[in-house]
């Protein structure tokens, strides 16, 4: 993953949206993000903002299983604006690595 995805994906944690308006980008945040990550975004402005006009407006979709939860119902996942479904199915095994996508 590139540094500028790296960037977003943290920002994402902290739960922070990032949009590129014009030639600036614009941060919605409930509450504000560690001075370290601002000053990797602001490092990197030019990369995260090119990154940001030219991804994708689709976001990935997968539909996934738990098979240790008691009811083996099915959930779908919804990815981020710019996210790749590998990376969205990465994401999920991480957290539940007996996931089941499809």
């Amino acid at each position: 993953m590139s540094v500028a995805r790296d960037i977003l994906a943290e920002l994402r944690r902290h739960g922070v949206l990032l949009m590129s308006v014009g030639d600036r980008l614009r941060l919605r945040a409930l509450t504000a993000p560690p001075t370290e990550l601002l000053d990797r975004l602001r490092r990197h402005k030019a990369e995260i903002h090119a990154l940001l006009s030219i991804a994708p407006t689709v976001r990935p979709v997968v539909h996934f299983r738990l098979p240790e939860h008691p009811t083996n119902a099915c959930a779908t996942a919804i990815g981020s604006f710019g996210e790749s479904r590998e990376e969205l199915i990465a994401d999920l095994r991480q957290r539940w690595p007996a996931v089941e996508v499809w």
